[in-house]
């Protein structure tokens, strides 16, 4: 069984000796190193990495870091939600959400026409804008083939975007897949809907 240890930070300190030191602190970090030994030992034997995230992870600042990940080639398939795709592409389009507080008011901010995830912010304006933008999309998409697979219809999307920030770009260009075991929520999943009947 491993001891408790006090983290100390160095000048220069690289990111696998910030990893390492983890094992020691105890509480959540202890499971970010084992997840960060467990990818290595995967990629060292050549396992698939599947990476998985929910939408509001992707309406934080983690959307970047995760498209990173697949330019990096860490992940070879994706399973997320839904409403990770569309947080991608109103972030990819030029949509900005907010840092607000997790004791805001939510009657007050539906009445300012604003959506609470947490302590983060978004506006219905940018929603709307989502649908303004998906909709031509997938009438052209719906043109050039009636059906579609979801991973399919995602790496087409994906590559009308021009965001290296943008999960969808990214696994498009690298070609990884995206599932959505959910596809029917959201608006996203919506307008699928609307097209397949």
């Amino acid at each position: 069984m491993q001891q408790v240890k006090d983290f100390k930070w160095t000048q220069g300190i690289t990111v696998k000796d910030l990893v390492s030191q983890y094992n020691h602190i105890g509480f959540q970090s202890v499971e970010l190193a084992r997840a960060a030994e467990a990818i290595v030992k995967m990629k060292k034997n050549n396992a698939k990495i599947y990476l998985t995230f929910t939408s509001n992870m992707v309406t934080s600042g983690l959307r970047g870091f995760f498209a990173q990940l697949i330019d990096l080639k860490i992940a070879n398939v994706i399973v997320t939600t839904v409403g990770g795709i569309e947080e991608d592409i109103m972030k990819a389009t030029g949509e900005k959400f907010k840092i607000g507080r997790f004791s805001q008011d939510d009657v007050e901010l539906h009445e300012q026409g604003v959506n609470r995830v947490g302590n983060l912010l978004i506006n219905n304006e940018a929603y709307m804008n989502f649908e303004d933008w998906l909709t031509p999309v997938l009438d052209k998409l719906y043109l050039k083939q009636k059906r579609w697979a979801v991973s399919d219809l995602l790496k087409e999307i994906g590559l009308l975007l021009d965001d290296t920030n943008s999960i969808l770009y990214q696994a498009a260009k690298n070609d990884v897949p995206i599932f959505c075991p959910a596809i029917t929520d959201g608006a996203f999943g919506f307008h699928l809907y609307l097209y397949q009947q």
